[in-house]
């Protein structure tokens, strides 16, 4: 028998995955939950021996603590799987990229995500559904940005002018280069057909892939990408 710890914020969505994997006939034993992912590795650290497999939701932390906190399971020798009701790409990709063994969608029906969790207890990696695939695999859902591109977004988003965005970056950058990476990022969105033409098209297509967090807005005054 399998033993199995999950993490969400709602309890609700724990309950449901502790009713689902508790029947005699799953093949797993029920660890307990968390509502974080600091909650989740306390009791992970907790169990006489690490869990088989940990179920957890991205949407808990921003995108670096997601990576470092698969990493943690990892070291722990726990195999992690997504579950989700993001459909966004990006988070997805980031998951799999840290190690995540398994991507399941909460839309997807029980018996498929129950499978997920019982091909990444064994090592395999799975998903759910061929939405959930077809997220982490088609390259044509959202572009592959680099870490600085992402840095301007994000201050871009905050609200930080232009003009002061360079000098907010680590390390610092020339206002050339802040304009140079908005090409880029615009370039990239149009590659794929994406009808990105000036910063604030950025964010929103960022805000969309799950590049940026979803309360994040675009500003209200944004030139249009150099030609």
């Amino acid at each position: 028998m399998h033993t199995l710890v999950a993490a969400d914020r709602h309890p609700l969505t724990l309950a449901g995955l502790a009713t689902l994997c508790r029947g005699d006939s799953q093949g797993f034993e029920w660890c307990g939950s968390a509502h974080s992912w600091a909650a989740l590795l306390h009791l992970v650290a907790a169990q006489s021996r690490p869990p088989d497999v940990a179920v957890v939701e991205p949407a808990m932390a921003r995108l670096e603590d997601l990576v470092a906190g698969l990493r943690h399971l990892d070291g722990f020798g726990v195999r992690a799987v997504i579950l989700t009701a993001d459909i966004r790409p990006v988070p997805l990709r980031v998951a799999v990229d840290a190690g995540a063994c398994g991507i399941a969608l909460k839309a997807d029906p029980p018996s498929a995500i129950l499978s997920t969790i019982r091909a990444a207890a064994v090592g395999t990696f799975s998903t759910s559904s061929d939405l959930a695939t077809s997220m982490v695999l088609d390259a044509r859902r959202a572009p592959r940005l680099a870490p600085r591109e992402i840095e301007v977004l994000r201050l871009m988003a905050a609200g930080v002018p232009r003009k002061v965005i360079g000098h907010r970056m680590s390390p610092p950058v020339a206002l050339t280069t802040v304009v140079t990476y908005l090409n880029r990022i615009c370039d990239k969105y149009r590659d794929l057909g994406r009808p990105v033409y000036c910063p604030a098209d950025a964010v929103r297509a960022a805000t969309e892939d799950g590049y940026l967090p979803t309360w994040a807005t675009p500003p209200s005054e944004t030139p249009a990408c150099a030609s």
